[in-house]
């Protein structure tokens, strides 16, 4: 796409003897393809996953408030990983799946209101969180994306000891920089009952 012609020269050095076409719609540039005719045991990696890209390489927080960006461009789907989506009757997780995620970890030493933000991207974000420590046996807490302006946003208790994870990702693999946020609030204030007249 337009917005990645800026990496053609590293895939031009990665995987040289390629010829390159543009192709547009009516005066508009809309694809750059960039063609390897010869067999060839290419596969162009433009940029390394983030570190935290599997579960067992959580990014630890220690204390919030906690921000970090990232690109999940080369992130990848690990086996056995949950999916918060896609959207259908009795799907507590209505979020739309991804494949290109990585992953944070909390546990926090007092109850406490948080709330977790992806932001940051040109394409929709996409949070969610999950209670548990092992991959196969997460119970999912909450989910967001496709929020205005490309964001994700949940809010939830975070119980004393318990172990949270928190999966985010651009929902595009073109467009990848994430910027996971985490953040102690105060709880919203609950109505009391009306005073009697």
């Amino acid at each position: 796409m337009p917005r990645r012609e800026q990496e053609l020269p590293l895939l031009r050095a990665k995987c040289p003897g390629g010829t390159t076409k543009t192709l547009s719609f009516r005066g508009s540039k809309v694809l750059t393809v960039y063609e390897l005719f010869q067999d060839n045991t290419c596969v162009p990696s433009l940029e390394p996953p983030p570190r935290n890209d599997d579960f067992a390489n959580s990014a630890p927080i220690a204390a919030l408030p906690f921000a970090d960006t990232i690109s999940t461009k080369a992130a990848t789907l690990q086996p056995g990983e949950p999916q918060p989506g896609p959207p259908k009757p009795g799907n507590d997780m209505p979020c739309g799946g991804v494949n290109n995620t990585a992953w944070y970890s909390f546990t926090p030493d007092a109850d406490m209101h948080v709330v977790a933000e992806a932001t940051g991207s040109s394409a929709d974000a996409l949070v969610a969180v999950y209670e548990g420590t092992d991959l196969k046996a997460l119970a999912p807490v909450a989910c967001s994306s496709h929020l205005p302006n490309h964001q994700a946003r949940v809010e939830f208790e975070a119980e004393a000891g318990k172990h949270y994870h928190f999966q985010t990702a651009a929902l595009s693999y073109a467009i990848g920089t994430v910027t996971f946020a985490l953040t102690a609030v105060a709880p919203p204030a609950v109505a009391g009952p009306n005073p009697s007249r």
